[in-house]
């Protein structure tokens, strides 16, 4: 009878000693008026290359007097200051465009991105060998104190399929034969 109130007993004890391990565990999370508040970001302009597209503007594939056909193409890339401060209008930007890893372009540029959130357009025409592989790459530097400057680059390197989708044939007409009557 002894040895069944023992084993009574253990199970007891196992439960009240794993009650009093998890409140221990237990910690309270207490605020102090002395803790530092979070830090802000700090508020400045961010140029930003959000997009870089090209679109087919004339191709001399299929032409049978070109030998090398040529494709050209309108280049787009889209500038944004992304940040949450107005760049000042005495701000001059320095803006590259290179072709297959050579500056083929370069301008300067005033007052291009003024207000967050603004947007600009820098727009090329460039032709190209069709069939060769050519990688357009857009940067764009200032002499000014970004949120980032990791994002004023941008490289597209030309797809020759998106480019040239694959359209249908027409159909050939196909004539029927309509039985002639006789009368």
């Amino acid at each position: 009878m002894k040895n069944n109130k023992v084993w009574l007993v253990v199970p007891a004890f196992f439960f009240l000693v794993g009650a009093l391990a998890l409140a221990g565990q237990k910690t309270s999370v207490s605020t102090s008026q002395h803790q530092k508040a979070t830090i802000a970001v700090k508020p400045c302009p961010d140029i930003a290359i959000i997009s870089f597209t090209a679109r087919l503007v004339s191709t001399q594939v299929g032409d049978a007097s070109v030998e090398i056909p040529h494709d050209t193409v309108r280049l787009d890339a889209t500038l944004s200051n992304i940040g949450t401060l107005s760049i000042t209008r005495a701000m001059r930007y320095h803006v590259e465009l290179s072709q297959n890893g050579e500056v083929i372009e370069k301008k300067d540029e005033n007052e291009l991105l003024i207000e967050p959130g603004s947007r600009r357009v820098l727009r090329w025409v460039k032709t190209f060998p069709h069939d060769v592989k050519t990688t357009y790459t857009v940067s764009v530097s200032a002499d000014l104190d970004e949120c980032r400057k990791d994002n004023n680059q941008a490289t597209l390197t030309i797809d020759e399929k998106k480019l040239h989708p694959v359209k249908l044939a027409p159909r050939a007409k196909t004539e029927t034969a309509v039985p002639i009557k006789k009368f």
